[in-house]
């Protein structure tokens, strides 16, 4: 009887940093190449970015090409088909490290190539995904052999004191009102740190971190999501006053969660902020309201 691989699952709000944990996960399995319970040493094949598998078999074999060289350093023979590629493959113990696998979990063809470059050598399948209203209803408590790491908002207190102690004396001192505006997410810890210069205001730094591409481009995420929701129904979510059990499908899951303690929230005020910020057709809704979120009126 075939042996089912052992499923990983890392999962999380944007701006943890699960890509970075892969990355590394990767480099250390290719670096320490620690043998496995058969006394062999795994094959590690990491995939970046799961979208690239969508555009053509072609993309499938570049990356499994690379893969084996990664593995197999003196490799020199040219692969051009699946075939070709498994036959390479056949008799290893696969650890499979696959960021972004939301992009084909519902893509059986894709899936199925993949598995037939791999064939049953897979014995381990990391898969890295950002979270969603269909992740989010998966990961809902059930039985299931899944192993799920779930990563939502940012640092907890001993992480962001190591933050800080990496970083200027400027953050420390604005540490509460950094931890507020960030919620301690590192990707947005990263841009405050890449635009603060030295003798900057903290007013300053806030004003040039909501310039930064990196926020530009989460503001077009979140319109993308709300667009064409009706401005109640965001204003709801912008004053947390969902309920993820009945209202799910209000709730972009990349930037809101449930936290045990606190309930429905953002993963930082900056998001609430630029949520706020949507387009005039749901502000126009949403300013007849009489209160705005807490941070939205001093940035």
């Amino acid at each position: 009887m075939e042996e089912k691989p052992i499923i990983v699952k890392v999962v999380g709000t944007i701006g943890y940093g699960k890509s970075h944990m892969l990355a590394v996960l990767a480099l250390l399995l290719l670096k320490n190449q620690v043998k496995n319970r058969f006394g062999s040493v795994p094959f590690v094949c990491y995939i970046p970015d799961c979208k690239t598998l969508l555009e053509s078999e072609s993309a499938i074999l570049t990356i499994l090409h690379q893969n084996i060289v990664l593995n197999i350093p003196d490799f020199a023979e040219p692969l051009n088909t699946i075939e070709e590629v498994r036959a390479v493959m056949q008799g290893k113990m696969v650890i499979l490290v696959a960021d972004q696998w939301n992009s084909i979990d519902e893509n059986q063809m894709v899936i199925d190539r993949l598995g037939s470059c791999l064939g049953i050598s897979v014995y381990v399948e990391i898969h890295g995904m950002s979270m969603n209203a269909k992740t989010w209803r998966d990961l809902l408590p059930k039985q299931t052999s899944d192993d799920r790491n779930i990563y939502c908002g940012g640092f907890n207190d001993d992480e962001f004191g190591v933050w800080l102690k990496h970083h200027p004396p400027f953050f420390t001192e604005h540490e509460d009102e950094l931890a507020l505006l960030t919620g301690k997410v590192p990707l947005l810890l990263s841009v405050f740190a890449r635009v603060y210069g030295n003798g900057d205001s903290w007013e300053s730094v806030v004003q040039r971190v909501q310039l930064d591409e990196n926020m530009k481009e989460l503001e077009r995420s979140l319109s993308a999501f709300y667009n064409e929701m009706d401005g109640d129904l965001v204003w709801k979510v912008c004053t947390l006053k969902v309920d993820m059990m009945f209202e799910s499908e209000l709730v972009d899951h990349r930037f809101f969660f449930e936290d045990p303690s606190r309930g429905f929230c953002a993963t930082s005020e900056l998001v609430l902020w630029l949520l706020y910020r949507l387009p005039a057709q749901l502000l126009a809704s949403m300013s007849k309201k009489s209160s705005r979120p807490k941070y939205a009126a001093k940035v």
